[in-house]
């Protein structure tokens, strides 16, 4: 199930599953996947220390309030943890990632809003989606482009150059063959690719 999940993310949903089942619940819920993150977040927990927040505190604050409502779910159908691990999932792919890092755990856990978790905890906290994502934008390394993005610009630069050549020659002829040459090669580089 975690094939996907980086070594921290996996050890988080693993120890959050670990946790979940001694409280008696039988299924994951996202309170439980927030402790998790906080006992091996790794990256997670540096982004909230750089937004000078205190996971200790925050894990504290759950433990503490463990009779209110985001903890008692239905332990037969929790659709918001479903929803964010569904939601990192697309985070990973926003930032390129063949891996659900911990970063994603956290953004997808702040996605779904509706949750008591996000509600009574962390919005209260300060901790939002908008800021934790700036702040995986700015820790971040760039990214290097994807093939595929390669090939467009390399082509769209070609196209360019025809354009130009067009404008300056009135020598349509030539710009046609020019343009049937390109398209064979994207047909080649397509079947290659």
């Amino acid at each position: 199930m975690y094939s996907k999940f980086t070594d921290r993310s996996r050890k988080a949903m693993l120890f959050a599953r670990t946790l979940a089942k001694e409280n008696g619940e039988y299924q994951l819920t996202m309170p439980y996947v927030f402790i998790g993150l906080m006992e091996h977040g790794g990256f997670a927990i540096n982004l909230l220390k750089n937004m000078s927040f205190d996971p200790d505190k925050l894990k504290n604050l759950l433990v503490v309030n463990k009779t209110d409502d985001f903890f008692m779910q239905n332990p037969s159908n929790d659709p918001y943890t479903e929803q964010a691990i569904d939601y990192a999932y697309k985070e990973a792919k926003t930032f390129n990632s063949n891996y659900i890092g911990t970063e994603h755990l956290l953004l997808g856990l702040l996605r779904v809003k509706k949750h008591p978790l996000n509600q009574q905890v962390l919005i209260p906290s300060g901790i939002t989606y908008e800021k934790v994502l700036e702040e995986v934008k700015n820790t971040q390394p760039r990214r290097l482009p994807s093939r595929e993005e390669i090939k467009i610009n390399f082509y769209r630069g070609i196209l360019n150059r025809i354009l130009k050549t067009c404008e300056e020659n009135s020598d349509k002829d030539k710009a046609l063959e020019k343009i049937k040459y390109i398209t064979r090669r994207a047909i080649i580089d397509g079947k290659k690719g």
